[in-house]
């Protein structure tokens, strides 16, 4: 390479020296053509390797943006085989007021630039929840999940807690409100968890009353991987005791009562159901002596 070291001899010629030396000549415009002409033909020269260097990172970062659809984070891309990109990014925002006009407009240029490292960071959370929405069509993500970066579960609900507090940017409302624009399966966003889990819960209801024809939940029945069983047996002890719960409002107890076959209280809707076979039990055959049924005759002696 045509570019040593400031220090750098060879042959007992301070190499580096000398360097400096033609390149301030030419800034001087005190180098004869020849001269100029006869440096250029090295390979990788440079007049002025900083600006040839910051060139370089320059490029890399938007290969990686263009790929990426963000910035990177620290030790991703490793730079001229000695940093990591994140590194060079972090001194053009500690060295912005020495960036040239052209370095500076071409840093703006990039749609996911900021040369705020908070903003940044919160701009990588964000990109963390779309790839964990990717992987796992939802954005419910459950305690103690971390990436790379960070634990998503303590940033997922921080964004919540701010919203709720009304510290949350707009422009960073606006963002997790298109989440599913952001994502390849459409998932959305929940300002509370229990949204999610309700329109989640309430998918699998509907798609089970809808094959069955009920909402008589065998015990233990999970449904597209979601415990309907469990969910629906919390609810029905929720409306019983009248609890308050933000879970459940006035207007999802109109939901599900308005399931095919919903009931709050599964063993009254078998009891009127057994009633009524056995009222056309009796219509038919005027006898309460003899039963269609031993399970009949074992649910009559039992009243």
């Amino acid at each position: 390479s045509a570019r040593p070291n400031t220090s750098e001899t060879f042959m007992d010629v301070k190499l580096g020296s000398w360097v400096s030396t033609q390149r301030k000549l030419f800034i001087l415009k005190s180098l004869s053509i020849v001269r100029t002409n006869l440096l250029e033909g090295l390979p990788d020269w440079s007049w002025d390797p900083n600006e040839d260097n910051w060139n370089v990172a320059y490029g890399m970062l938007i290969e990686f943006v263009q790929t990426n659809d963000r910035l990177p984070e620290k030790d991703q891309v490793p730079y001229r085989g000695k940093q990591d990109l994140s590194r060079w990014i972090q001194r053009q925002r500690n060295n912005r007021n020495s960036l040239s006009k052209s370095q500076f407009d071409l840093l703006e240029s990039i749609g996911c630039w900021t040369w705020d490292m908070k903003a940044d960071n919160w701009n990588q959370g964000f990109a963390d929840l779309v790839n964990f929405a990717n992987l796992n069509g939802t954005s419910r993500v459950p305690n103690n999940y971390k990436t790379n970066s960070r634990d998503l579960y303590q940033w997922v609900q921080a964004q919540r807690i701010a919203y709720r507090d009304g510290q949350l940017a707009t422009q960073r409302i606006d963002m997790l409100n298109s989440l599913q624009n952001h994502t390849e399966k459409n998932v959305p966003w929940y300002w509370e968890a229990w949204d999610e889990e309700w329109e989640t819960a309430i998918t699998a209801l509907n798609k089970f009353a809808e094959r069955e024809g009920h909402t008589k939940i065998p015990m233990g029945h999970v449904e597209d991987g979601f415990d309907l069983y469990k969910w629906v047996l919390h609810k029905r002890n929720l409306y019983k005791r009248r609890k308050s719960d933000l879970t459940l409002n006035q207007e999802r107890i109109s939901q599900l009562e308005n399931l095919p076959g919903w009931t709050w209280n599964p063993h009254d809707k078998i009891w009127e159901g057994t009633f009524k076979k056995l009222a056309e039990h009796l219509a038919t055959t005027g006898q309460c002596h003899s039963f269609p049924s031993t399970s009949l005759r074992k649910w009559v002696w039992g009243q």
